[in-house]
């Protein structure tokens, strides 16, 4: 997450809300953030929040990413994972 410039805003049990801000280098070629960034996020924010309720032993977890378009310009991304009952 180093490489993204990524930050745990919060991590509750059950909820992890992760940001990076905005830089050309984190975007595709109409300007818009990478899919990849905001899978990488998502992916992140889901597992995490997973750990935050699974015991020591442990360490399952799978998600389903849906893109779809964001407006230019935006300050930051946030990917946020939450327990499913």
């Amino acid at each position: 997450m180093g490489l993204l410039g990524a930050a745990l805003d919060r991590v509750e049990k059950g909820r992890v809300e992760i940001s990076v801000p905005f830089r050309a280098q984190l975007s595709q070629q109409h300007g818009f953030f990478h899919a990849g960034v905001i899978s990488t996020l998502a992916d992140s924010a889901g597992g995490y929040a997973g750990f935050t309720l699974f015991p020591a032993e442990a360490g399952a977890s799978w998600s389903v990413i849906c893109h779809h378009l964001t407006r230019r310009g935006r300050a930051r991304t946030c990917g946020s994972g939450r327990r499913a009952r």
